[in-house]
C-alpha cells in the first residue's frame, strides 16, 4: 500500500512539472539544501537572468567553466544574474557542490529534478544558456559560443559569442539579434 501511495505522489510531482502554464518565473527548483524555491525574485531584481543548464558529468560543461567564470565576472556587476540549473533527475546536491568548487563557478546552483524550469524554457542539452528578462520572457536561448562545432569537435578559436552578444544588446537597450542558436552538449534526459 505504501508503495502505491509513493508511486501516485511521484506521478503527481512529475505531472506538476509538465503543466503548460509554468514559466521561468514560476518554475520550482531545489536548492542544494533541499528546499523548493522559484527564481522569480532573482529574475525580477536584475536586467536579465542567465539560466545555465549544466551537468556535473558532461565533459562539455566542464570545458566551459573558464568561459562561464569570465562571463559572470564581466556581467554580474551590470545587474545580469547567472544561475546554474542541473536538470538531471538523479543529480545529488553533493555532486553539484563538488562541481561548483572544482570549477570555481561563482553563481547560485539549483537542481531541477522534476524539470519544471528546463521544460518551461525548452532546454534540451547541457550546457545551454537561456536569458530571461524580468517579465519572464526569453530573450535568448542556445549555445554560449561556438567553441564546439558538434560533439567531439572543438574549435581552436571561438568566432561567435552568442550569449555575450545577447547580454551586451540587452544592456544597451537594443533587441537581441539572435534569439536562438543550436546548443551543442549532453542531452537532457526527460522525465517520462
Amino acid at each position: 500500500m505504501n508503495f502505491l501511495a509513493i508511486l501516485f505522489i511521484s506521478s503527481l510531482v512529475v505531472f506538476a512539472g509538465k503543466q503548460k502554464n509554468v514559466t521561468p518565473l514560476t518554475a520550482e527548483v531545489e536548492t542544494l539544501h533541499g528546499n523548493r524555491v522559484t527564481l522569480d525574485s532573482v529574475m525580477r531584481a536584475n536586467k536579465a537572468t542567465v539560466l545555465l543548464f549544466l551537468s556535473e558529468s558532461c565533459p562539455i560543461c566542464q570545458r566551459y567553466s573558464i568561459r562561464l567564470r569570465a562571463l559572470m565576472e564581466e556581467f554580474t556587476k551590470q545587474h545580469i544574474a547567472f544561475v546554474g540549473i542541473f536538470p538531471d533527475t538523479s543529480t545529488q546536491a553533493k555532486d553539484v557542490q563538488a562541481y561548483k568548487q572544482k570549477y570555481s563557478i561563482p553563481c547560485e546552483m539549483f537542481i531541477d529534478r522534476v524539470q519544471m524550469c528546463s521544460e518551461s524554457v525548452k532546454a534540451t542539452v547541457t550546457p545551454q544558456a537561456v536569458v530571461v528578462l524580468p517579465d519572464g520572457t526569453t530573450a535568448y536561448s542556445g549555445r554560449i559560443d561556438n567553441l564546439f562545432e558538434k560533439i567531439g569537435v572543438m574549435r581552436s578559436v571561438v568566432t561567435k559569442t552568442e550569449l555575450r552578444n545577447a547580454l551586451l544588446q540587452i544592456l544597451s537597450g537594443k533587441p537581441v539579434g539572435y534569439k536562438k542558436s543550436k546548443p551543442v552538449g549532453c542531452f537532457i534526459e526527460r522525465v517520462r
